[in-house]
């Protein structure tokens, strides 16, 4: 009986431990939600900032190739 005891015993601590470890790895995470969310939205704005640039290039290169550009001296008020 004893022995079943202290086996269920040592289960208990075990499982303890597990839940502190948890919990710590839980706050872990808490902190670093804001800093991940951050690092989300900067990496958002780069794409769009990249989407953006390559969007104008491409519109640049298809006016340029149809002939449609003009130069800023080459500008008639």
């Amino acid at each position: 009986m004893n022995a079943g005891i202290e086996e269920l015993e040592k289960s208990l601590s075990v499982e303890q431990r597990r839940l502190g470890e948890y919990r710590r790895e839980l706050e872990r995470l808490e902190e670093k939600k804001p800093i991940v969310e951050k690092n989300i939205l900067d990496t958002i704005g780069k794409i769009f900032d990249l989407e953006a640039s390559i969007f104008l290039l491409k519109s640049m290169e298809g006016s340029e190739q149809n002939g449609n550009h003009q130069r800023c001296s080459d500008y008639e008020k």
